[in-house]
């Protein structure tokens, strides 16, 4: 017996193959994506039954495997097609189960594993199409295992746990397209630690066991610096360049993390804007100077323990200097 042979154009996704006799559907299957794991093997209709689901036509259905502690009772939500959406797996007398969730390419969308209400084995998250999270649980329900997070196919977190503590190398990708690397040791940052942008770095420190210790600098978005010195066991320590506003910076030196001895702050041509005296409790103390655009003295006001003591302020109209009127703030400062 021979057949009429058709020739078929796919305008779209294949959604389901057919078998038909005698102008009758006796069998369908739903193919999974291009590439996809055959994660989700749901009975398909047996050919020959007739029995082609609507897919509007969802049904549920309750099996029970196993004997004795292996012993599981599954409960399944199967689409139209005869495919799983969904399975509850319960381990009788073992308060312990499983929740999984299949994509429609046929993928493992969520997973989720408890015992004793805790989480153990591998979690899977499923945030939004294309984005998922994956990582694994011991049996104390602590972090154990790489755990990766996936956005449209590209890597933007890996981090490996040992029972619920960080190691090794790891990378983290934020909503802004920051990418941080660096390296944990027993669950603290050691070593070199790195903050990226599109290829050019944001940031560069260093730490030992969880402590900043070494140099650190930061830049602007078009590679300017923001803010260089170094850290001494976490302290701020020696020459230190800060941000100060609209692209000002401070320049300065640090003791055990406390500003001290003269500070200035210089705009983008390197021209003084203002300077003064931090004491030995990091306090700005005594007079100060401000400066205009031109570089001439402006202003010259007094601190004491960090607070500005009140005086009026030069008058540009009273017939003295600047440095004449400062000279006399100076003079008339009260005792400390």
């Amino acid at each position: 017996m021979t057949y009429p042979r058709f020739r078929f154009r796919l305008l779209g996704p294949l959604a389901v193959v057919a078998l038909c006799h005698g102008g009758v559907a006796v069998a369908a299957q739903r193919p999974a994506a291009e590439g996809a794991a055959n994660a989700n093997p749901a009975a398909a209709p047996t050919a020959g039954t007739g029995a082609v689901h609507d897919a509007a036509a969802p049904r549920s259905r309750i099996r029970t495997v196993g004997t004795g502690s292996d012993r599981r009772e599954i409960h399944e939500e199967i689409d139209g097609y005869g495919y799983v959406n969904a399975r509850h797996t319960v381990f009788p007398g073992l308060a312990r189960e499983i929740d999984v969730r299949f994509a429609p390419n046929g993928r493992v969308s969520h997973r989720r594993e408890r015992r004793d209400g805790h989480r153990v084995g591998l979690f899977i998250e499923t945030v939004s199409p294309g984005h998922y999270v994956r990582r694994h649980y011991d049996a104390q329900a602590r972090r154990h295992g790489t755990e990766t997070e996936v956005i449209d196919g590209r890597t933007v977190t890996s981090v490996t746990y040992v029972h619920g503590s960080p190691v090794g190398p790891f990378h983290r990708t934020d909503t802004e397209g920051r990418r941080t690397e660096g390296h944990y040791v027993d669950g603290e940052l050691d070593g070199a630690y790195r903050i990226t942008r599109d290829g050019r770095t944001v940031e560069r420190s260093h730490y030992d066991h969880g402590v900043k210790d070494g140099p650190h600098v930061r830049y602007d978005s078009e590679g300017n610096i923001l803010e260089k010195g170094r850290y001494v066991d976490g302290d701020r320590e020696g020459p230190w360049i800060e941000p100060a506003r609209l692209g000002d910076h401070w320049r300065g030196d640090y003791r055990h993390g406390k500003r001290r001895g003269r500070w200035r702050i210089v705009d983008a041509r390197g021209y003084p804007v203002e300077e003064g005296v931090y004491d030995d409790a990091g306090r700005r103390t005594g007079l100060w100077a401000v400066y205009r655009d031109n570089g001439e003295l402006r202003d010259c006001p007094l601190y004491r323990d960090d607070e500005r003591v009140e005086h009026p302020d030069y008058d540009y109209d009273s017939g003295q200097t600047a440095i004449e009127y400062c000279n006399g703030q100076l003079e008339a400062a009260p005792e400390r």
